[in-house]
């Protein structure tokens, strides 16, 4: 059996399609851990009115688009080599920002179903 180095380039899944190196995987792993925490404002907020509910959206979008996004890169990476360390500490950094993400949002789904389903109807055909 070949290990990775000695398979050809093109028979490998590129991963700087994500992050160029790991500097960079690292930054914008820093600048989300502070990013996450702009959730808690919509905390009794998310149904206050159409654009509240869309902002929220929004945003959310935005920080688990690039909390995937270091997940798969993370992930990816230590499938090129499961032994490799470096690799196994940068997903545990990312899985645990997962889930410090999954406990800051946690007032989400209790707030929406308590929420009149009527006034989100109607928020969207405002927008």
């Amino acid at each position: 059996m070949k290990t990775r180095d000695q398979i050809d380039d093109k028979y490998k899944l590129d991963v700087k399609t994500l992050f160029e190196n790991e500097d960079e995987f690292l930054e914008e792993l820093e600048k989300l851990k502070k990013e996450i925490n702009e959730i808690k404002k919509y905390e009794g907020h998310i149904l206050d009115n159409a654009k509240s509910l869309l902002d929220f959206l929004e945003e959310t979008d935005n920080l688990e688009r690039k909390l995937y996004k270091l997940y798969y890169y993370a992930h990816l990476k230590l499938d090129e080599d499961t032994t490799n360390v470096e690799s196994q500490k940068k997903e545990g950094l990312i899985v645990n920002l997962l889930q410090e993400y999954s406990i800051l949002s946690s007032f989400v789904m209790p707030e929406l179903m308590q929420g009149n389903y009527n006034k989100v109807l109607e928020y969207i055909s405002e927008l």
